[in-house]
């Protein structure tokens, strides 16, 4: 937990790739007990599609694109203190 809380930029993680998300499919698949594998609490429906891809997905999320992306950033400028 306090590697994870360490990193603080994008260029820190690894990001998610098709191969990954597919193997991280698979073992919640097989999972005996329902919990979460790398984020997963379930296989998306969606992923099914044949035109849709769920890691190049470009759909606006308020929680990670705001509260965790810019809304720090305004505070700490807003503040004069210096970025995370």
């Amino acid at each position: 937990m306090q590697e994870l809380e360490s990193r603080k930029r994008e260029i820190d993680f690894v990001l998610c790739n098709r191969k990954d998300y597919a193997a991280h499919c698979d073992k919640l698949k097989q999972a005996i007990t329902k919990s979460h594998i790398y984020g997963l609490k379930s296989v998306n429906r969606r992923s099914q599609l044949k035109y849709y891809d769920p890691v190049d997905n470009n759909t606006c999320d308020v929680m990670h694109d705001i509260l965790e992306g810019v809304a720090p950033y305004e505070t700490s400028y807003s503040c004069r203190l210096p970025p995370c």
